[in-house]
């Protein structure tokens, strides 16, 4: 069991102290930090960083693959960066990883909301590794997405893949069909671009797999990021059926469960993570989002080995 405790400093005539946030905090915190509660979804653990009762920094703790543990949001305020505080930060979620166990931390950052340089040399200070690059994500706007690609392509839906393939969300497998999934997708691939390598990540009824006589032929997997974003993370189709719209069939068969939450009235943007190595999914994208493209961000890890 983790102690709850915290640290006390005094740096350039202020008292900064750091404890774990609580739930009932997290609607504070989300309007301080303007991001989405939602962004607290399944979360681990959260630190803060205070300034008497003021909260002026947190870092929120995800579970990740295995025996890693993610970085799901990390911000200390403008007015008091450079004070040391984040690298306290880092330290409690180190002291926090030992006592679960886990063996490794990872932080993901992006060069649309950071200086790249500046936060890679921020952690290898701190003894993480160097920032490397891991994908980049095109977002645009749902209006645009669903005027310019949802009704272009799917005004109806398509019987072929209804009558022929068999969808399942992931709130709908079994036991038995997620073992399934897990062996045959590792067998697919051996990058460890594996649906269930994002579990920590995924909206569990908006992700979706395709089965084609009881064998796993697609997947999409689908997440909120802050900003009132939706992200589909990770696609695949198996050589067979690409060319066949699959892909987009379960873009829109995500599109349409999501539109049944009245939550998703919220969601301004949908976006797509990729790797800029991809020639074929680069090309993908520009081509049918080109026109209606907001940005295209890329975004890097450090790791931190415990």
């Amino acid at each position: 069991m983790y102690c709850r405790h915290s640290f006390n400093f005094n740096i350039l005539q202020m008292n900064f102290n750091y404890k774990e946030i609580q739930t009932e905090q997290f609607i504070k915190v989300s309007e301080i930090f303007d991001i989405s509660v939602s962004i607290f979804r399944n979360y681990l653990n959260c630190f803060g960083a205070f300034l008497g009762n003021e909260i002026i920094g947190i870092l929120l703790l995800i579970r990740g693959d295995e025996d890693t543990i993610r970085i799901r949001f990390f911000q200390v305020l403008p007015l008091f960066r450079c004070n040391n505080i984040g690298s306290v930060l880092l330290k409690l979620a180190k002291e926090y990883a030992v006592s679960i166990h886990s063996k490794k931390i990872i932080a993901t950052y992006n060069d649309a909301e950071n200086d790249i340089e500046r936060c890679s040399r921020f952690f290898h200070k701190n003894n993480w590794t160097i920032g490397r690059y891991t994908h980049t994500r095109v977002r645009l706007k749902k209006e645009g997405f669903e005027k310019n690609f949802i009704s272009k392509f799917f005004s109806t839906e398509n019987s072929v893949f209804n009558n022929e393939i068999r969808f399942l969300f992931y709130t709908e497998l079994s036991e038995e069909k997620k073992n399934h999934i897990k062996e045959q997708s590792e067998q697919m691939l051996s990058n460890g671009l594996l649906p269930f390598n994002a579990l920590d990540l995924m909206i569990k009824d908006l992700s979706i797999f395709a089965f084609f006589n009881q064998t796993l032929i697609a997947w999409s997997v689908a997440d909120f990021v802050k900003y009132n974003e939706v992200s589909i993370r990770n696609t695949f189709v198996i050589n067979e059926f690409r060319n066949s719209g699959l892909g987009m069939y379960l873009w829109y068969l995500i599109f349409c469960k999501a539109s049944e939450n009245r939550d998703f009235d919220s969601i301004t943007q949908i976006s797509f993570d990729f790797q800029k190595d991809d020639n074929r999914l680069n090309r993908l994208y520009m081509l049918l989002f080109g026109k209606i493209l907001e940005k295209s961000i890329d975004y890097y890890i450090s790791e931190k080995m415990i």
